[in-house]
């Protein structure tokens, strides 16, 4: 998939997973910022960098019993009972952007860092749990089939203050992942990413550990980026980020 954002008179290409595009993209290097994921390694010669990450890949299998059965006992036993929450609800394909961006907002300030813009909506699925209405947890994800690819995985953990309900938060963000491989298996995906995954630092590893609970396959990714001469010295004058 690619996504295409535009910013001033800066153009940003985002190839995601679609080796053959980013194969292009990288070698005509025609865009004043390309960026792109792989899970292969290629080399583009020099003003492109590389960062190399890990990350998990779950196979959707044919049956949601197959799917449940990959995951971690303890992960299992904790979808099944959120399976059985009258008071939790799953929507896939969530229209609810303002709920969904405001909890993602928050979950990110929360943790020091600056929330992207609404940008993060394009060539995205949005999953969300409702528990009696409310948005507790939500999952972005890439579009890139037959991939779906977690791009922020959010809730209100950090924002309630008691054991009982950070616990309900787990539970639903674990059924709605649960909930993205059925969705995944239903509608012709043949995997969902996790997302970049660190079991090594210390700072990270709760969240490598929470990934890994539900099975699937450590491969290795590949993230590309080239800036143009122009955004080379803009970044350098305005200390941007772009």
């Amino acid at each position: 998939m690619i996504i295409t954002k535009r910013k001033f008179f800066l153009t940003h290409i985002r190839v995601i997973l679609d080796d053959e595009e980013l194969k292009k993209y990288f070698r005509e290097k025609r865009s004043s910022y390309i960026t792109g994921l792989s899970y292969k390694k290629f080399d583009f010669g020099a003003g492109v960098s590389i960062k190399h990450k890990k990350t998990i890949l779950i196979s959707l299998g044919d049956t949601p019993e197959q799917i449940l059965g990959g995951f971690h006992p303890s992960t299992r036993n904790e979808v099944r009972r959120a399976l059985g929450d009258a008071d939790l609800a799953i929507r896939a394909d969530d229209l609810d952007t303002e709920a969904i961006y405001q909890l993602y907002s928050s979950f990110e300030r929360a943790q020091g860092r600056i929330p992207h813009g609404r940008s993060i909506f394009l060539g995205s699925k949005v999953f969300g749990a409702y528990r009696n209405g409310e948005l507790v947890s939500a999952i972005i994800c890439y579009d890139a089939k037959p991939i779906l690819r977690s791009r922020a995985n959010f809730s209100k953990r950090l924002i309630v203050s008691d054991k009982e309900n950070r616990r309900a938060v787990s539970g639903a963000t674990k059924r709605l992942i649960y909930e993205i491989c059925l969705y995944g298996c239903t509608h012709g995906y043949s995997h969902f990413d996790q997302g970049s995954v660190n079991l090594t630092d210390q700072k990270k590893k709760s969240i490598g550990e929470f990934k890994s609970s539900f099975g699937g396959e450590l491969v290795d990714e590949y993230t590309y980026i080239y800036r143009g001469r122009v955004l080379r010295f803009l970044r350098a004058c305005l200390k941007t980020r772009f």
